[in-house]
């Protein structure tokens, strides 16, 4: 049953929600506090196996103005939180972690400082190392920087330039070795296209960046990085023809050992469509789930099998008028979660948040997690290690969550 994780007394927006290596449900949100107007970045533990949540910590009291926040799990337990705190004519990055088994998280860090940062994207990899890449100006162009940590207990390096020239949308993995990919799109480049670049946990320099689609327009790739080391890029792009444009559902694969990208296949073709980053598989198996317009906005899935490089058939999992804010987790034993909104299918005319699995290979049929309606929902979701999952949404201003895997208390009014 869903139980609240905040109170009345402010309003609260969610941001994400992730599970340990242990099993941990961590929550991040944004919440302001009624009596004095502030807004505070909000962080919440559920230890494995529990269904009740810790007390909340605060991050940071943020002021009117907020920019990108990224809550990333690391392989040995912990799990750390990187946002901008954007001020007037001023931008810190910084960053906070929870050590494995600890109930205090660190002391924020600042990773940089400057007039304007934007576009944060943070990870993590297996090795514990953790890189942070964003977007800057310098002059009047727009470059991405980088900051690496090469474990939980090392220090983040000085600032450098990646992309020395006018890029967006910046992306970042970091493998199993060591080694660190960012992907970002061409803005310079009439109809955007998709580059990355990379870096040996023993090198000093970064690679030449690497095209790895010219035919499509690739606004906004999404990165993903596989634990067998497989390599995901997804966007949605648009294929100019003398007779109009497609918008496809576009991603290209680099196999694990491989150095390169295979070329850019399309999935899905003639609809407006909102992705989420890839889901890889423990044996690299690839899932990619999106929003398309057909008939209405519908919520569709489509898989790759690593051993044949072949994508199945497109699936529809909701083909009810699906909002465009929507999550998709993976766990390490290939279960799949999907949280949307969409109409409430128990009463109402205001939507609800659902959810679907994807367990042994199956999907489920969705299932409504918010027990009534309401004008504002907005939700998440996370996958453990072994497959358990948990939901967290915005419902009329209050925070409430859904797990399974537990032992359900009884419902807060």
């Amino acid at each position: 049953m869903p139980t609240a994780l905040t109170g009345p007394d402010g309003i609260a927006e969610v941001i994400d929600v992730q599970t340990t290596t242990d099993g941990d449900a961590v929550a991040v949100w944004y919440s302001r506090v009624a009596a004095t107007r502030q807004q505070e970045l909000r962080v919440a533990v559920r230890p494995a196996a529990s269904a009740e949540w810790g007390t909340a910590h605060v991050l940071a009291t943020l002021p009117e103005g907020r920019e990108s926040v990224s809550l990333v799990p690391s392989p040995d337990g912990s799990v750390a939180v990187a946002w901008v705190h954007a001020q007037r004519g001023s931008s810190v990055l910084r960053t906070a972690t929870l050590a494995q088994g600890a109930t205090t998280w660190s002391a924020p860090t600042d990773i940089a400082t400057a007039p304007y940062i934007s576009s944060l994207a943070f990870a993590g990899g297996p090795s514990g190392k953790s890189v942070a890449v964003w977007r800057q100006f310098v002059g009047h162009e727009a470059l991405l920087f980088v900051s690496e940590r090469p474990g939980p207990d090392g220090a983040w390096s000085e600032p450098a330039v990646v992309v020395a020239e006018d890029a967006s949308w910046p992306q970042a993995s970091v493998a199993a070795d060591g080694t660190v990919t960012v992907a970002w799109a061409d803005t310079a480049a009439e109809g955007m296209t998709v580059y990355t670049t990379t870096k040996t946990a023993d090198a000093a320099e970064w690679s030449a960046p690497v095209l790895v689609s010219d035919l499509y327009g690739g606004g906004a790739p999404l990165l993903s990085q596989g634990p067998d080391g497989t390599a995901v890029l997804a966007w949605v792009g648009h294929k100019w023809e003398d007779d109009g444009s497609d918008i496809d559902v576009v991603s290209a694969v680099k196999a694990s050992g491989s150095s390169e990208w295979g070329a850019p296949h399309s999935i899905q073709s003639d609809s407006f469509s909102q992705l989420r980053a890839p889901l890889i598989g423990p044996d690299g198996d690839v899932t990619l789930v999106w929003i398309d317009f057909q008939e209405t906005l519908g919520l569709r899935t489509a898989g790759r099998t690593a051993a044949t490089g072949v994508w199945t058939e497109v699936r529809t999992l909701s083909s009810g008028y699906v909002s465009e804010e929507f999550d998709a987790k993976i766990g390490a034993d290939g279960t799949a979660q999907v949280g949307w909104v969409q109409k409430s299918e128990t009463g109402g005319e205001d939507p609800a948040f659902h959810t679907a699995a994807r367990v042994d290979g199956v999907w489920t049929e969705k299932t409504q997690l918010s027990e009534t309606s309401s004008e504002y929902t907005v939700g998440v979701v996370a996958v453990g290690p072994d497959g358990d999952a948990t939901a967290v949404w915005a419902q009329d201003d209050r925070l409430w969550s859904s797990a399974t895997g537990t032992a359900s208390p009884s419902p807060e009014a």
